[in-house]
């Protein structure tokens, strides 16, 4: 594979060589623990458009190659060609293009020991109504929390921190660096040589906290690029196989309809359809969404309130978890829905996974913008698919094999009816270069043959193509924009 050279390793030699430089300086006699693997990674290898796997997992369609240089909008991107490290050096250049929508925005790399375990530094953006403040962080997320090297038992000394409020600016390259090993994590944000911010916490003792990692680059609600990362791991750790131990299905009363297919499924019994368990016994799902440890966050408290409550009163999530759960089936709920904590799950109750995936694309390219916790998604764009693709792929992962698991639940409150009560009004208001817009200018044109058709039936006075595109205003109430409100909407159900 090629490799990017420095004049340290071949004097006098210029390389124009690009993708990952793997050097591992390790000889039979040396123990393991004195293992010296270097990775670099300048982009370059690359072809345009790219998403960098098979070298790199992005867990969302937010990323893509550029001219050498790695654009993330969304998500993360795992450097899995990088190993699993305890001692670990990792850096890499970040510019912010554009801040693009949501509440918190960041952008930063991490060491990744899951998807619920790691150390991440950022750049942080505050909420439009804050302000969109500036500042720079590193926390840790560990099991599932973030934050968690600051509260509760998780909570970890700090060391000197400076440059928290650092007020960074886009178009500006920083320069992300971690330093992981077995006494302390550490962090910097660099301009050039000059350090702006740095931030470390101890890890000495007994204390759980995430020890090991993989580096990943991560960005949440703007467009940045990355270019010229840099790893050194002094001394790697297995990969986590993630080994789940799942508890056999508990047999309830009552008589099987059917032969109990080992998971939940439907089957039709006497004309009539049913839920059925893994023992083929009908079930009629009753549950409550939002059985979760951590809700609500309440932003301008700055905190969950009932996470708080629930945490002084039991003193932590596993005994929340064992109260709750006899709560729930002493009130007769015999499922878990959307939103539950994971810590709920295996303990008697069957439970629903929750993919969001329209509300989740639709924070980056939409019907009707997300504003609050949905949105509706642009279903015509060419990442749509991928994006579905990429979200039940990491379900499946998480609950292959696993009969407790009843299915997936796939959004919560699109936006059907747009902003102002017709979804299809919210198509028009888009600009020229959003995939619905361009769907829904062709199939008006299946309907009218031709503008002059579209302008007629819809009252309007658009020369061509280009200037319907263009336009982001809806017509006059008319039966033709009646008759687009309602089947057009159908053709977008079948695309979603």
């Amino acid at each position: 594979m090629p490799v990017n050279c420095n004049s340290s390793l071949l004097s006098g030699i210029k390389c124009m060589l690009t993708a990952l430089l793997l050097i591992i300086a390790v000889q039979s006699t040396v123990p393991a623990e004195d293992i010296d693997i270097q990775l670099l990674e300048n982009f370059s290898n690359y072809k345009n458009a790219s998403d960098g796997s098979p070298d790199w997992e992005p867990n969302s369609v937010g990323w893509e190659m550029a001219d050498g240089t790695y654009i993330g909008s969304g998500g993360v991107a795992l450097w899995k060609k990088a190993p699993f490290g305890q001692v670990v050096r990792f850096s890499c250049d970040l510019t912010v293009l554009e801040l693009l929508k949501g509440d918190w925005l960041t952008a930063g790399i991490g060491l990744y020991a899951s998807e619920s375990d790691y150390w991440a530094i950022n750049l942080v953006a505050s909420p439009e109504k804050a302000g969109r403040k500036r500042s720079t962080e590193m926390n840790e997320m560990f099991g599932g929390r973030w934050l968690a090297n600051h509260e509760g038992p998780t909570r970890l000394p700090q060391l000197a921190t400076t440059g928290h409020n650092l007020k960074w600016e886009t178009g500006q390259s920083y320069r992300m660096e971690m330093s992981l090993s077995g006494q302390h994590i550490t962090g910097r944000i660099l301009r050039g040589n000059e350090e702006l911010s740095s931030f470390g916490f101890k890890l000495e003792g007994d204390v759980k906290a995430v020890r090991f990692g993989q580096p990943g680059l991560r960005v949440n609600g703007m467009r940045v690029r990355y270019d010229n990362v840099n790893l050194s791991v002094a001394e790697t750790v297995k990969s986590p196989t993630h080994d789940r131990k799942i508890p056999a299905w508990q047999s309830r009363p009552g008589e099987g309809i059917t032969e109990g297919p080992g998971y939940f499924s439907t089957v039709q019994h006497d004309g009539r359809w049913w839920m059925v368990d893994p023992e083929g016994k009908p079930f009629f799902i009753v549950g409550t969404d939002h059985a979760n440890y951590r809700v609500h966050w309440c932003e301008k408290l700055g905190y969950a309130p009932y996470n708080r409550n629930v945490e002084a009163k039991y003193g932590g999530e596993e005994k929340w978890a064992e109260s709750t759960m006899q709560r729930l089936k002493d009130w007769g709920f015999n499922t878990l829905a959307a939103n539950h904590s994971r810590s709920l799950r295996h303990r008697g109750l069957p439970y629903i996974q929750f993919a969001s995936m329209g509300a989740e694309f639709a924070g980056l390219e939409w019907i009707a913008e997300r504003t609050t916790w949905t949105g509706f998604p642009d279903v015509f764009s060419p990442r749509w698919e991928r994006h579905c693709r990429l979200v039940a792929r990491r379900l499946a992962k998480e609950s292959v094999g696993d009969p407790w698991c009843i299915g997936v639940f796939i959004d919560n409150e699109l936006e059907w009816y747009g902003k102002k009560g017709h979804l299809i009004d919210d198509v028009f208001r888009l600009s020229a270069d959003r995939p619905a817009k361009k769907a829904f200018y062709e199939w008006l044109k299946e309907q009218h043959a031709d503008i002059a058709g579209i302008c007629k039936a819809l009252g309007t006075q658009f020369p061509d193509r280009e200037a319907f595109l263009n336009s982001t205003s809806v017509p006059p109430p008319s039966a033709a924009l009646d008759r687009a409100r309602k089947e057009f909407l159908s053709v977008i159900a079948c695309h979603l």
